[in-house]
């Protein structure tokens, strides 16, 4: 199938289920509505990546895919205002409804917009032997540096699940900040989310061009330098914490917590040849799912 179709087909099938969502009269409809969205985010994200990587050259795939990210990345600051002011005025039905209803008019715009586009393939990975679509992705995936990127994920994920699970609820409840007060604060680290991803992509294009192992430095001292803020904040929740001193190390976390992402996901397109990305993209997007113990967006 085209990849642009797929992800048409993806988001239609996300949106509808969205929008169902704010008509679930039972739990059983509920979980089958937010089945049918995971299932749609499965699909749209391993082929909007694989998209990426026919569309750019390899020294160009950090700041696209940190574009990309940009502005897939105002859908969870804009989710978590919609459910912290629209939710507790107009009902946990409200957000489900404008979402979806959203999401089907952009699905219009993809199904009428997108083409296909033209394959851009690195000189090495064009020199790899012909072989079968089952041996070439069994040949991606035992590649040591998609191993050790999918991996990572595992681990790396498992904070952005406790910060879109807990944190609001830590901040309104232990920390005495209300509901507004704890949305504000992930409304900073959202912003900061999207500051961060597109530095991180600009950077790490950047330092790609001069030494390809410089992008790996800058994802592992950004992960570090980003759990810095958050420790900060836990230690002065509830304590001597401010809220503006709340929303300042929000801020920042979500200035650096974001950097590692983009460009890992810009590796694994340098490394894997065209035909398999889809697939392969699928698996890290797996890994990434296992660390977060997937929490559904809406």
């Amino acid at each position: 199938m085209k990849r642009t179709t797929l992800v048409s087909i993806c988001m239609l099938v996300g949106a509808c289920g969205t929008l169902a969502n704010s008509r679930a009269a039972n739990f059983s409809s509920l979980l089958f509505c937010r089945g049918a969205v995971g299932a749609a985010v499965g699909g749209l994200l391993p082929a909007s990546f694989a998209i990426i990587g026919d569309m750019y050259p390899a020294d160009e795939r950090p700041h696209a895919i940190a574009m990309l990210a940009v502005i897939s990345g105002m859908g969870p600051a804009m989710g978590q205002a919609l459910a912290g002011f629209l939710g507790s005025s107009a009902g946990w039905r409200a957000p489900f409804a404008l979402v979806g209803a959203a999401g089907l008019g952009i699905t219009l715009l993809l199904f009428a917009l997108q083409k296909e586009p033209n394959k851009v393939e690195e000189v090495e990975l064009e020199n790899e032997p012909s072989t079968s679509y089952c041996t070439s992705l069994c040949s991606a995936l035992a590649k040591p540096t998609v191993i050790l990127t999918c991996l990572q994920g595992i681990f790396g994920c498992v904070p952005w699940a406790v910060i879109g699970t807990f944190l609001a609820d830590f901040l309104a409840t232990n920390a005495n900040m209300g509901v507004p007060g704890a949305t504000t604060v992930l409304f900073s680290f959202g912003v900061g989310c999207l500051t961060g991803t597109a530095i991180g992509g600009k950077l790490g294009q950047h330092l790609y061009r001069k030494d390809k192992r410089l992008q790996a430095w800058l994802m592992g001292l950004t992960v570090w330098g980003g759990m810095l803020p958050f420790l900060f904040l836990f230690s002065s929740a509830g304590s001597w914490g401010h809220p503006v001193l709340f929303y300042i190390l929000a801020l920042a976390g979500g200035i650096l917590a974001p950097i590692a992402g983009s460009n890992a996901k810009a590796v694994l397109l340098n490394t894997v040849a065209t035909r398999s990305r889809g697939t392969v993209f699928g698996v890290y997007n797996i890994m990434d799912d296992l660390g977060k113990g997937r929490e559904l967006p809406m």
